[in-house]
């Protein structure tokens, strides 16, 4: 049986690497007494896959993980998306939560269903200005600043110096793009699922961009080049540590928005 996971990312586990949160819930998975399948061979590890690593530093209510686990718990109980759920939500520190469990259909017999990291093709990420950063004369008039990132998402291109594993490149992200808005502290906007920011910091300037982007393994647009994009547009410098980002939701079809 296979169940896909949605967990959250916060507080300051946000400061641990991927490889660390794959152990950590190898250990959770231990602790929690979920029966889960094994590799064969000389090595076997817990069959266990994650969609996409998450950036050290960003905070997340939109991770995904896929479990394949025996049908039944060692005293002969059924496994559910309930049971999953609560067994291993028990085995939690503060900072990951489970969102969701859902079980994934695969009939014995048939072709392995597609895992987590196979199918994302688009996320939602939410920038926020921290506190003590400013935008300059843009902090105090959110009519500017809102008019100017209106103009700049209208652009016919959007070229950043994309970062590949042979070098850089000149690269148009606006195809990539498919939906940025601006807004504060009080609005998700509606396209946006509120659930994806329950554990988003908050900080006080109130100045936040949501972005819908392309994601997996064709393209992979991070939120970073955009702002960076972004406030070049609006001849403010850029400074990466100024910006908190969280990632809301991964999706599957990112052109109908269907979700992991």
């Amino acid at each position: 049986m296979i169940f896909r996971i949605r967990f959250s990312k916060y507080g300051v586990v946000k400061f641990i690497g991927h490889l660390d949160v794959m152990r950590y819930f190898q250990k959770a998975v231990r602790r929690s007494l979920l029966p889960i399948k094994y590799s064969q061979g000389f090595n076997p590890h817990q069959l266990m896959v994650f969609a996409s690593p998450l950036g050290v530093g960003i905070t997340s209510d939109g991770e995904y993980m896929d479990i394949e686990t025996e049908d039944t718990d060692s005293d002969g109980n059924p496994m559910t998306e309930k049971r999953v759920n609560e067994m291993l939500s028990l085995s939690l520190t503060e900072g990951f939560e489970i969102v969701s469990c859902v079980k994934i259909p695969w009939a014995e017999g048939t072709k392995h269903p597609e895992n987590a990291m196979a199918l994302v093709n688009g996320a939602d990420y939410m920038v926020s200005l921290k506190d003590g950063y400013s935008l300059g004369i843009l902090n105090d008039n959110r009519d500017s600043l809102s008019e100017l990132f209106n103009e700049f998402k209208s652009l016919p291109e959007i070229t950043v110096n994309k970062k590949t594993k042979s070098g850089e490149r000149l690269m148009d992200i606006k195809p990539y793009i498919y939906q940025a808005e601006f807004t504060d502290n009080g609005h998700c906007p509606g396209q946006f699922e509120p659930v994806g920011i329950v554990h988003a910091d908050t900080y006080e300037p109130g100045i936040r961009f949501f972005f819908r982007l392309s994601a997996g393994s064709a393209v992979n647009i991070k939120p970073e080049p955009v702002i960076e994009a972004f406030l070049q547009y609006a001849n403010v410098d850029y400074n990466p540590l100024a910006f908190q980002i969280h990632r809301m939701q991964m999706y599957k079809d990112i052109d109908n928005v269907v979700s992991l």
